[in-house]
């Protein structure tokens, strides 16, 4: 039907549509022809892996193979893999982060961190956000409307109001 995949987890595949692309485009070239309108894109990205170099993560580019969660996204061992062609919203690289933040050393330190823990999920979530504020990024970078399962707003609104899930972990 057209649709395609931008990110998943273990419950729940996010997908996007666009329309009917012109003759000569795919709808994979009319992404990346958006996605690349935005001025903003690469200094909001090096904003960020300035600070996540700053604060002693590891951030490397390269490619990433398809499939991952997030695109353009990879967690590494003490770090960060950006697929700069992949990448699609700069603010993930600071949700990432904050799991790698919320980790306990030694996992943070593993070939290949994970997490799965809903305790974990909740401070990534507090550290984007005050992540974003500290860097004078809008919020709305990190929880955007494609992620968050549609819940984006609802967080933006709980953490302005100071009622931030996972602010006490």
């Amino acid at each position: 039907l057209g649709f395609t995949q931008i990110s998943r987890d273990e419950i729940s595949l996010e997908m996007e549509w666009l329309p009917a692309p012109a003759a000569a485009e795919d709808a994979e070239t009319q992404r990346e022809k958006t996605h690349h309108r935005r001025p903003d894109h690469d200094e909001i990205v090096n904003t960020i892996v300035t600070f996540l170099r700053e604060i002693g993560l590891a951030v490397e580019f390269g490619a990433i193979p398809s499939g991952d969660f997030l695109p353009g996204i990879q967690m590494i061992c003490n770090g960060l893999r950006i697929d700069a062609d992949a990448l699609l919203y700069p603010g993930d690289l600071l949700h990432e982060a904050g799991h790698l933040a919320v980790m306990e050393p030694a996992d943070r330190r593993s070939a290949s961190p994970a997490t799965a823990d809903a305790a974990q999920e909740m401070g990534a979530l507090a550290w984007s956000y005050a992540a974003a504020l500290h860097l004078g990024l809008d919020p709305r970078i990190v929880f955007h409307e494609h992620g968050y399962r549609g819940q984006a707003e609802q967080l933006l609104h709980d953490f302005a109001n100071g009622r931030a899930v996972g602010l006490p972990y």
